[in-house]
């Protein structure tokens, strides 16, 4: 996956195409290659952010893009539930 200010880890006891993104030590979401035929090739992603009563989640057609989906809406809730300054990309 493309490198981020996020770290994202192999879930732990899951099959190697299964993510749980990370802010330090808070988790951000999960994202995972999507097993079902109906869904083939297509990557998953989840939020985790549960304080803000807002769950979203989608299709990506790769890691980077399920990931990006991930931290974006992250970040958006960051902004939202005002739990602290949005990352500086400098």
């Amino acid at each position: 996956m493309k490198r981020s200010h996020y770290q994202w880890r192999l879930l732990e006891l899951s099959p190697e195409n299964d993510f749980i993104g990370f802010d330090g030590d808070i988790p951000i979401g999960r994202i995972f290659l999507e097993p079902r035929p109906r869904f083939k090739g297509l990557w998953r992603w989840s939020n985790a952010r549960s304080e803000t009563a807002i769950a979203s989640q989608g299709y990506a057609a790769s890691a980077d893009l399920a990931a990006a989906a991930v931290e974006a809406l992250y970040e958006k809730l960051r902004a939202f539930d005002q739990t602290g300054p949005l990352r500086d990309d400098n």
